[in-house]
């Protein structure tokens, strides 16, 4: 091939730091959502899974903080943090606007917390057994957590 073969142009996009407004999503959405989350955080490296309740705490601190009264509130997140927070907080804002708009019901739901204390319990140890994940993927699943 020839050099001019060779060469091709394509165009690509840039989005502007603004709000997109007017979205119409189906809700289910929000369950995909969800089970894209929940395998997110179960596919992550076990550094990663034990570095969960830190990057909830930073969600907690960037949902809660007044940008416009106290300007940036210096919180860096890493490339993981930032895909999950991404998640999550898509995750959350349509879960919020679905209850605004009386598309959501609430369901009782029963489950053993046993094993979401055993799993806390094994990530402050510094390890976490494959079956036990399983079984708290399932519980999150059955509350749609996330």
């Amino acid at each position: 091939m020839s050099e001019s073969e060779d060469k091709k142009s394509a165009t690509v996009w840039h989005y502007e730091d603004s709000l997109v407004e007017n979205l119409k999503i189906h809700t289910s959405y929000i369950g995909g959502l969800q089970r894209i989350t929940s395998k997110f955080i179960l596919r992550s490296s076990e550094e990663d899974q034990q570095r969960l309740p830190q990057a909830i705490d930073k969600f907690k601190k960037v949902v809660t903080h007044n940008f416009e009264k106290d300007g940036d509130p210096g919180i860096k997140m890493d490339e993981w943090e930032s895909d999950l927070y991404v998640l999550f907080s898509l995750t959350q804002l349509m879960k919020f606007e679905a209850q605004e708009q009386g598309f959501a019901t609430e369901i009782p739901v029963e489950y053993d917390s046993s094993d979401i204390q055993e799993l806390a319990k094994q990530v402050a140890g510094g390890t976490v057994d494959a079956d036990l994940m399983g079984k708290v993927g399932e519980i999150a699943d059955k509350l749609k957590i996330v």
